[in-house]
């Protein structure tokens, strides 16, 4: 029993790749505002996004924050990122 755990003791803290999260945070934006955001558009240090877009888009997306949060858990499980700036 403790080989198993052992084992999984490197899974614990998983979390989605750089590409995974910016394909959904793309396809939730595209989905919401009809907008391509490009993967240089977005950075991530740690569980924090950074969005380097249009000040329009911004606003809305600061708008919606929490439901985009949610979206992002809801692909990606409870690794997703936790904050949105």
């Amino acid at each position: 029993m403790d080989q198993i755990k052992l084992y999984l003791e490197k899974f614990k803290d998983w979390r989605p790749t750089d590409a995974a999260l910016k394909d959904a945070l793309q396809e939730i934006i595209k989905g919401r505002w009809q907008e391509d955001v490009s993967n240089d558009d977005i950075r991530l240090a740690g569980f924090t996004v950074y969005l380097r877009i249009k000040p329009i888009l911004r606003s809305e997306i600061m708008l919606h924050r929490e439901a985009i949060m949610a979206e992002l858990v809801e692909k990606l499980g409870q690794k997703a990122p936790k904050k949105l700036i």
